[in-house]
């Protein structure tokens, strides 16, 4: 598949869990959704990333942070179940609040 394609596949899967997060009572933020390579590098040197090339530089990746309705951060396991279930990867920090979402 062209990246292009896929790019444009995994928006619409986005937008799904997007709107299925706010049927639970869930409200996005973005943390990254694109990395330079420079900046890849930076979160590989200091431990917070495992790669240094990251979907996130073919923009096939981003990480989100869940809010509650009263603002605090979330980590909801229906979000994992849900991405999960459709037949993408999610990964979580280890703190449990950002969630990593990418086409594989």
């Amino acid at each position: 598949m062209r990246l292009s394609k896929e790019q444009q596949q995994f928006t619409l899967d986005i937008a799904r869990l997007v709107l299925f997060a706010e049927s639970q009572c869930l409200y996005l933020t973005y943390g990254h959704a694109w990395r330079s390579p420079e900046e890849q590098k930076r979160l590989h040197d200091a431990g917070k990333s495992q790669v240094l090339e990251s979907k996130h530089q073919s923009r096939l990746a981003v990480d989100f942070n869940f809010f509650k309705e009263d603002g605090s951060l979330t980590y909801n396991g229906k979000m994992l179940k849900y991405w999960v279930i459709s037949g993408k990867a999610l990964t979580q920090r280890t703190d449990g609040v950002v969630i990593g979402i990418r086409m594989i």
